[in-house]
């Protein structure tokens, strides 16, 4: 975890603020993400990628940092597990989707939905980039709360409870 539950932040260091800075910034980043996303999913997986696909890279690219800071100490994460998490959004983005950009614009139909079904009811980049955006912007707000001293019981429970439909999702995006 980014911090321990019952740490309180002043953010008294630069360290503290460093890191705060941070989570705004990814916050508000994976906000706007979403907003592409939304804003431009009725017109299909290609039109998410083509407005957010530059962005979403950027901003997985940048996670590497979180590696960063835990191998520094900034944060008491396990830098192997961060990097395996991180690491496999990035291979994602740079080594599937940067080099098949073909694959941003499929959509996987869901059988049990029928041949009928409209073709956004489907698994494509577009779900994917939501489900990491919905992923990313409640981790991130979980750790500014917490970076403040308070976490609302709603962010903590949806933070260890969204994974549930969230993961599987990314995976079968």
């Amino acid at each position: 975890s980014h911090l321990s539950r019952d740490r309180r932040m002043a953010l008294s260091t630069p360290k503290d603020v460093y890191l705060f800075a941070y989570t705004l910034a990814q916050l508000a980043a994976t906000g706007y993400v979403l907003y592409l996303a939304f804003s431009s999913f009725s017109d299909g997986p290609s039109a998410v990628y083509a407005v957010a696909g530059d962005l979403v890279r950027l901003l997985q690219t940048l996670s590497l940092l979180e590696v960063m800071h835990a191998v520094f100490g900034l944060v008491r994460s396990n830098p192997f597990n961060t990097l395996v998490q991180i690491s496999s959004r990035v291979y994602v983005v740079w080594f599937i989707i940067n080099a098949v950009p073909s694959a941003a614009t499929k959509v996987l139909r869901i059988p049990y939905l029928g041949d009928d079904a409209h073709p956004l009811l489907g698994l494509s980049y577009a779900t994917m980039v939501i489900a990491w955006g919905f992923a990313e912007t409640i981790r991130y707000t979980y750790y500014a709360c917490s970076m403040l001293g308070s976490v609302p019981y709603f962010v903590k429970w949806v933070r260890y409870t969204a994974f549930y439909v969230l993961y599987p999702l990314v995976i079968s995006s």
